[in-house]
């Protein structure tokens, strides 16, 4: 199952995330996106071991992007904006572990680096779609780990803090339809449903039955479920 690999890894480090009331803009509540292969064939053995569907929660400054895949495996990516921590939980088959990035020791390192890293670039089209009961425009965003632009669509009227990759600092806008490439697998993420609602903060914590590990045996962890 070489093939699986790029699709749980690009997923589950990326993420690091449906209908309008009035003009009102929403900042709480749960979207609901499918994920499909575009011109993509594959087998039933195949769509098993890959996710069909995401699930983000977002309150004020906060999201979590909740996954499901093949082989028993749930993860969950927290962002806080205020802080800039992200969190990462897994639950394989009941083993549940968690890593924290802490946004401050991040930023500390970026600091010290002194490469300048490409900003990403940005283009706002005119065209427009109806995603899940929103008007979004497109957009394409380039950026220096992809090799060919990503597709937005994307609106206005959601206010949350939750990014594919942190890459698209500067993008304005909630992205409702994307794509995401690697190793030449296509995956595109649509929003279904947009859900005006009560989100509780124990959603964004990590819980008391995770155990912590650093990103280096959470990497290792990752790699081996996949064999």
């Amino acid at each position: 199952m070489k093939c699986i690999r790029p699709i749980i890894l690009v997923l589950f480090f990326q993420f690091s995330f449906h209908c309008a009331f009035a003009q009102e803009v929403l900042t709480e509540g749960k979207i609901i996106y499918e994920i499909s292969f575009p011109d993509m064939e594959l087998d039933s053995a195949y769509k098993a071991l890959n996710p069909t569907g995401s699930t983000v929660y977002f309150k004020n400054n906060k999201s979590r992007t909740e996954l499901t895949v093949g082989r028993g495996l749930h993860t969950a990516t927290i962002l806080d904006a205020e802080n800039g921590d992200i969190i990462t939980l897994t639950d394989m088959m009941g083993t549940k572990n968690a890593m924290l990035i802490e946004g401050k020791k991040e930023g500390k390192l970026k600091t010290n680096d002194k490469s300048k890293k490409a900003l990403p670039e940005i283009s706002y089209l005119d065209e427009t779609k109806e995603i899940a009961g929103y008007s979004c425009k497109k957009a394409r965003i380039k950026t220096a780990s992809t090799t060919n632009p990503v597709e937005v669509y994307f609106t206005d009227r959601i206010n949350s803090i939750m990014q594919i990759n942190r890459d698209w600092k500067d993008f304005k806008g909630f992205p409702l339809q994307y794509t995401l490439e690697m190793d030449g697998i296509v995956m595109m993420m649509t929003a279904i449903n947009v859900s005006p609602e009560k989100v509780a903060d124990s959603l964004f914590v990590i819980p008391a039955d995770y155990t912590i590990l650093t990103a280096e045996q959470m990497s290792k962890m990752m790699q081996g479920s996949e064999k």
